[in-house]
């Protein structure tokens, strides 16, 4: 019977929780690749590109959401039972406040664990994923980059400038310097073309202007093409601290240095330890300490299981427990910026939430006890 009661509460909560972090997580998803349209029209990359970067973003996304999800849909379903005389039926069924309370930390310590990995693992992938398209993507729509007089410097060593473009994409008047072939390029006319999945600017009618040992010899031509495929965007291609292997962060340290090296390939980052150690520290914290919240949140909204609706106090003391568990969310996600200063505010970090939740746990504890001793 108690497992029947545990498992609808349960099925009851998870289905709250999907809603929300789907309709949130889609939101979120759609502002973001909003965000990303500057992939296509200021780095010349393709939708291709742009919709496989846009949906590997989705796990980010969700792993940052999953805390206020989890706050929001608990807070909702324990009011919802409440609401209903649902937990009535629990009472009267055998089941104590604080027996109650324990399965609930057991769901939580479950969605610690989870986000622990997802954080960890997924997220990690896929937004190096993301961005290894980058890194292997030519820049398919070069054509859209190019605007009449003005200069554009979008693509790496690169300047470019065009007078006059017809319907047709047939340009005018163009000015061209390649800093990596130390070249200067004028044409009365040009056209952007694609040959084999590779873009090719074919010119005509100028002069090349090129540089060598502190000369500069000029050629003219009557036709002379550029394989634009050799140049790359200006967009960040090397991985973010956010994007790296959490097993080669952690060999950062000097006490797990080198003790992952066999669960590494040799592809993984190898300047994993290049950013500040306080970077580091601070994304192993988010990877592993803010997780550990989740408990936390739990035992401070399980007050809400002894607020009677009939009590006249009852909205204040909902309102009071939402505010401060949604206060200590925030802190959560503030603190995470200064707790990679040192190891000590790290290892603060980390035991704040557990301290924290066994002495709110024992305080909710003598409270259901004082309330049956009452009875």
């Amino acid at each position: 019977m108690k497992n029947k009661i545990y498992s609808y509460f349960l099925s009851e909560f998870l289905s709250i929780f999907i809603v929300i972090l789907l309709t949130l997580a889609f939101i979120a998803w759609v502002v973001q690749a909003v965000n990303y349209l500057e992939f296509v029209t200021e780095d010349g990359h393709s939708f291709g590109v742009y919709f496989l970067y846009s949906l590997l973003s989705l796990p980010k996304i969700t792993a940052k959401l999953l805390p206020f999800v989890y706050f929001v849909s608990l807070f909702t379903i324990l009011l919802n039972f409440e609401k209903n005389n649902e937990l009535i039926i629990y009472w009267c069924a055998g089941i104590n406040k604080i027996t109650f309370t324990n399965q609930i930390i057991k769901i939580s310590i479950i969605f610690t664990i989870f986000q622990i990995l997802f954080s960890s693992f997924l997220v990690p992938y896929s937004q190096d994923k993301a961005r290894s398209f980058l890194r292997s993507s030519d820049i398919d729509m070069f054509a859209s980059l190019i605007k009449e007089k003005k200069f554009i410097d979008t693509v790496e060593k690169l300047t470019f400038f065009v007078e006059k473009i017809n319907q047709e994409g047939e340009m005018k008047n163009i000015f061209l310097k390649d800093l990596s072939a130390k070249k200067t390029i004028f044409a009365k006319k040009g056209i952007i073309l694609k040959k084999n999945k590779s873009n090719f600017l074919i010119l005509v009618d100028g002069i090349i202007h090129s540089e060598k040992n502190n000369s500069i010899n000029a050629l003219n031509f009557k036709k002379t093409e550029i394989n634009l495929s050799k140049f790359k965007t200006k967009s960040t291609t090397f991985p973010k601290i956010q994007e790296k292997n959490t097993l080669a962060l952690l060999n950062c340290y000097d006490y797990f240095e080198n003790k992952f090296d066999k669960f590494l390939t040799e592809d993984t980052d190898v300047e994993a330890c290049n950013p500040a150690m306080q970077e580091i520290r601070e994304e192993i914290n988010k990877r592993f300490g803010t997780p550990i919240y989740i408990p936390l949140l739990t035992v401070l909204l399980s007050f809400v299981i002894g607020f009677s609706k009939d009590n006249a106090n009852y909205k204040f003391k909902i309102y009071t427990t939402f505010f401060i568990t949604f206060v200590f969310l925030v802190i959560s996600e503030i603190s995470i910026r200064y707790s990679g200063a040192s190891s000590f505010k790290s290892l603060l970090y980390f035991l704040a939430p557990i301290i924290l939740s066994l002495l709110i746990y024992l305080i909710l504890i003598i409270t259901y006890k004082h309330e049956r001793v009452v009875t």
